[in-house]
């Protein structure tokens, strides 16, 4: 990730052909908008092993990755119409759904027509603290504007609750290779990987995704 243009919506369109593609995180179903349920089962990887592994047979499959949306639905909707032109069957979505922009109800209710498989981002790090330290939420609001504070005010408990279950890494399989998502780096959210970062950074991030 570079500079601030690159947090505003993002989307590349990537084809990944297999004879494994990996299962659904659900919408949660239920009155209000809601962000995304994880099953029962990737919740136990979940807090077991802070990442989540997915594997399931499935035809070939075209996948849209698409990160750093930050509350920007008119966006979203621009490149989800280009993700159904292209044919796209799920999405990739590597966090940061929050923050900046001011409509994060109108991205989870846009994302919820989509099969989806899903990391969380350092804003989503930052509106969780922000829930419980108002300092931190007064910190956040003087260098990245008033975003966490419309995700506090516009997103149902649900969605709070299913932001909070969102894993920091998720490796999806797909027939005998591997993809594996997270936001900055799968150990921390936060980090930036520059093409200038040092060599020991980009072994770590290697062996990370072995």
């Amino acid at each position: 990730r570079s500079a601030l243009d690159q947090k505003h919506a993002r989307g590349s369109l990537r084809n990944l052909s297999s004879r494994d593609a990996p299962c659904d995180q659900t919408r949660n179903g239920g009155g209000g908008p809601s962000c995304f349920r994880i099953t029962d089962a990737a919740c136990d990887q979940e807090f077991s092993r802070g990442a989540l592994g997915h594997s399931s047979k499935q035809a070939d499959m075209r996948l849209g990755l698409l990160g750093d949306i930050h509350g920007n639905a008119l966006a979203l909707a621009a490149v989800l119409r280009a993700a159904k032109e292209n044919g796209m069957d799920a999405l990739c979505l590597t966090g940061d759904f929050v923050g900046y922009y001011y409509e994060p109800d109108a991205v989870f209710e846009l994302l919820s027509e989509w099969t989806r498989y899903a990391v969380r981002g350092n804003h989503e790090d930052m509106l969780l603290e922000c829930l419980n330290d108002p300092a931190a939420a007064d910190r956040y609001r003087r260098r990245y504007g008033a975003g966490i504070d419309h995700a506090i005010q516009r997103l149902s408990p649900v969605d709070i609750d299913m932001i909070a279950r969102l894993p920091r890494s998720l490796r999806l399989e797909f027939g005998g290779k591997s993809l594996l998502l997270a936001h900055g780096a799968p150990w921390d959210t936060d980090c930036y990987m520059y093409e200038t970062a040092s060599a020991t950074l980009w072994d770590r991030l290697g062996e990370a995704g072995t």
